[in-house]
């Protein structure tokens, strides 16, 4: 089952999609120039449609996401800080996708994930909470949760992910956004940790926390984790702070990426000097994208909180 928690939109003309901050606005732009264009081709930007999604909807950290929510076509999923609700719009017109949006009670300011549902439409997965003093406001600023929405925005699970080896509680805040897929057992799972030093992996038709998880974590998360194919074996590559200390994971400050197998188990650690907030991603080089088992894996990840 191919997953597409991220989607590229294979069209002649590129299609952009923006979020406006301060206003709470969705926009679509398309452009003139041609995929196969030459690099010295122009460039022309023209304005679709932008949607206005109401009152105190202030989108800041949220990136879009694509989903198939009904038969109208592909939408555009996006999350609010200020207000906590969820909104979805169809990409081709801007009109609400019906059904949403949908309000967690907190903040989200992480990018909805996406998950491959029946008769060819997608749920709908999204983590909630930021932490206190941003701005704008953070709504139920400190605690969090995650969310799995149907198609059509039926509530299908909710439930926090407690800090079982820290002291930050039974609801802290979960920043980074969800990721899915294959962790090596032939099984989709999800794999999410929060500001808190729990990382866990979920079975997304109920939520429930798969055995040998929660993982301890260096520090907090706020890097959403990659699941790919490295060696021939689908596994889990997640990013954290890292705090030394009595008791802690690593002997270091700063930041740490590691990877991960489905039961819970790490092959190997990078240490950083700076935190990692940024999400890993990998690369497959040589020979092509269609032979990734054979090529050698690089793991990409940014360093510093962009303060």
């Amino acid at each position: 089952m191919a997953l597409r928690q991220s989607r590229r939109i294979a069209r002649a003309a590129a299609v952009l999609v923006t979020v406006a901050a301060t206003t709470g606005v969705v926009a679509v732009a398309s452009t003139g120039a041609q995929a196969a264009a030459p690099r010295t081709a122009s460039l022309s930007v023209h304005l679709k449609w932008a949607a206005l999604l109401g009152g105190n909807s202030e989108i800041d950290l949220s990136s879009p996401n694509i989903a198939t929510l009904d038969g109208a076509g592909q939408s555009i999923v996006v999350g609010s800080r200020v207000n906590g609700c969820v909104y979805a719009v169809h990409l081709a017109t801007g009109t609400t996708t019906p059904g949403w949006p949908q309000c967690t009670g907190t903040a989200v300011d992480s990018t909805p994930a996406v998950l491959p549902a029946a008769g060819g439409l997608d749920d709908v997965v999204v983590t909630t909470g930021a932490s206190p003093g941003m701005d704008p406001a953070a709504k139920n600023a400190g605690s969090g949760s995650i969310v799995e929405y149907g198609p059509g925005g039926t509530g299908l699970w909710s439930r926090t992910l407690p800090d079982v080896f820290g002291g930050l509680g039974p609801d802290p805040a979960v920043a980074a956004s969800p990721a899915i897929g294959d962790t090596g057992t032939g099984q989709t799972r999800i794999v999410v940790g929060g500001v808190s030093l729990s990382l866990y992996s979920l079975d997304p038709a109920t939520g429930a926390t798969i055995a040998g998880w929660p993982q301890k974590t260096a520090d907090t998360t706020f890097a959403t984790a990659a699941i790919a194919n490295v060696g021939g074996t689908q596994q889990i590559i997640a990013a954290s702070d890292s705090t030394a200390g009595p008791g802690a994971l690593n002997n270091w400050n700063g930041g740490s990426v590691r990877i991960m197998g489905a039961p819970g188990s790490t092959g190997w650690t990078i240490a950083s000097n700076e935190v990692v907030t940024s999400s890993p991603a990998m690369r497959y080089s040589p020979p092509s994208w269609t032979a990734m088992s054979q090529g050698m894996v690089q793991t990409v990840f940014q360093t510093g909180s962009g303060a």
